[in-house]
């Protein structure tokens, strides 16, 4: 239901303090809907439901691209993806195309870019591998050379039409994924931990510096850090440096539940990256999620039926209501940084990482997602916000000017009310407007003007108490 412009501008209230404010009239640079990506697309491996079902559900996240890592893990008994499932033999020859096997993966790829609309960010390297005290995918490669050439075939399959492959418009490739996260991810040949990292800079290099001799048009990068262990981080630089090649792009992945430490990492990364003279170098965080105080138990380590429950279920938990504000805060922040791109990391659809519960309900990840998609897709300009506290903001207007919609969020706020000032818009000009509130309740549905009360230059918002709630407020202008 459309609210008129006399509805909007009706209520006034008493003196408020605002933690927040938008000025429609100061551009703020464009909406960038790579910055709204994730790890979820269509699967060959279906589980309890029906061939194609994933696809209408994923294509309604409005998601910009995808990234393939962790796909071997969601499409069970399938081999897709990771090098020991496309070149299984890593002694054969790899310029021979038949010793590759890309049949799995060919549909896998297919099914996002064809059905699901969606980019594709590529991860070459392996999947996680949780394994206990062996592991098998992680280990170095016992030829560097052949394993960079494996690389380059599955590249040249994609991108070329290679071995009966495609010439699909694959931009980014990611060698490798989380080198500094323990033997699970990059097990090298053993040995301490700075062997580990010494081992990995030579593979790192070697493939980077094959790939691009043949790919120069492509984006080549890595390794996707599963933190910022900035020791690391520039023990690979110096080794680019002293190879005389960069990447294309740096990534690292982030997991807490505090929106300034994710959001923030991003300006870290460009300041390190420009100190060091790589100004050129994308950034790409590809891995975020909420954790609720840091503990991974209940995800990873299943410590007991009562961890696992609360893990799961409440408002804190990781599919719930704070995770959902959290991301659309999040996603919110991003929109101002300095990030390049940004994936969420969700995969599959039942597990811990996908977007329906145990009961097959969509959560709050997904209806979050699907909320900042519909932001991504119908505003294209960015106007200026500044927040504070637990408020998160993004104001964004039609090309043409006259649609504007406003996101406000509220991560684990104490109060039942926010403030918000709004310049740069005349109440007058509204000729329609919609609320629309996101809590533990609702998932984004459409709510009364009773919700908004206007003193002066700020908007009030309602909620039914303390706790994470969002709204997303969009009108139109006459004029």
């Amino acid at each position: 239901m459309k609210k008129t412009a006399a509805a909007f501008c009706a209520v006034l209230s008493f003196g408020a303090l605002a933690s927040g404010e938008v000025d429609f009239s100061v551009p703020a640079g464009r909406v960038r809907p790579e910055l709204h990506s994730a790890g979820y697309a269509p699967r060959l491996y279906l589980g309890r439901r029906t061939a194609g079902f994933d696809v209408p559900e994923i294509k309604a996240l409005n998601l910009h691209a995808t990234r393939t890592h962790d796909w071997a893990l969601i499409n069970q008994g399938q081999r897709v993806i990771d090098m020991h499932h496309i070149f299984p033999l890593e002694h054969l020859d790899a310029k021979d195309p038949s010793n590759y096997y890309f049949k799995a993966t060919d549909e896998a790829l297919r099914l996002a870019i064809e059905d699901a609309g969606l980019e594709i960010f590529y991860r070459l390297g392996t999947s996680i591998e949780h394994t206990t005290a062996k592991h098998f995918n992680t280990l170095a490669p016992k030829n560097d050379a052949n394993y960079a050439e494996s690389m380059a075939g599955i590249v040249r399959h994609y991108t070329r039409g290679w071995a009966d492959g495609f010439e699909w418009p694959i931009k980014y490739w990611e060698i490798y994924n989380e080198p500094d996260c323990g033997d699970i991810c990059w097990a090298g040949d053993g040995g301490t931990e700075e062997e580990k990292e010494d081992r990995f800079c030579r593979l790192f290099v070697t493939c980077l510096v094959r790939i691009k001799s043949e790919f120069p048009d492509l984006k080549i990068g890595g390794p996707a850090f599963s933190w910022l262990k900035w020791r690391f981080i520039g023990k690979l630089c110096d080794a680019c440096d002293e190879a005389g090649i960069r990447p294309d792009f740096l990534s690292w992945h982030c997991y807490t539940d505090d929106v300034g430490t994710i959001v923030g990492t991003a300006g870290k990364v460009r300041e390190y990256l420009d100190g060091r003279g790589w100004n050129d170098v994308e950034t790409v965080l590809n891995e975020w999620h909420f954790i609720d105080g840091g503990n991974w138990d209940g995800i990873q380590n299943y410590s007991s039926p009562a961890m696992v429950k609360k893990v799961h279920e409440g408002a804190g938990s990781h599919w719930g209501i704070d995770s959902g504000v959290f991301n659309l805060s999040v996603l919110a922040g991003f929109q101002y940084s300095t990030l390049g791109q940004s994936y969420y990391y969700g995969s599959g659809v039942f597990e811990d990482w996908g977007y329906l519960d145990w009961d097959a309900n969509f959560t709050k990840v997904y209806h979050s997602l699907r909320l900042f998609g519909e932001i991504v897709k119908g505003y294209s300009e960015l106007v200026k916000v500044s927040c504070e506290g637990t408020t998160h903001l993004l104001g964004a207007t039609t090309g043409d000017g006259k649609g504007g919609c406003l996101l406000v969020c509220d991560y684990r706020g104490a109060g039942g009310e926010i403030g918000v000032k709004v310049r740069g818009v005349d109440p007058a000009s509204v000729v329609s407007y919609s609320i629309r509130l996101f809590d533990e309740a609702r998932d984004g549905e459409e709510v009364g003007p009773d919700r908004v009360r206007l003193d002066g230059d700020t908007l009030l918002l309602r909620k039914d108490g303390p706790g994470s709630a969002a709204f997303l407020i969009t009108f139109r202008k006459g004029y």
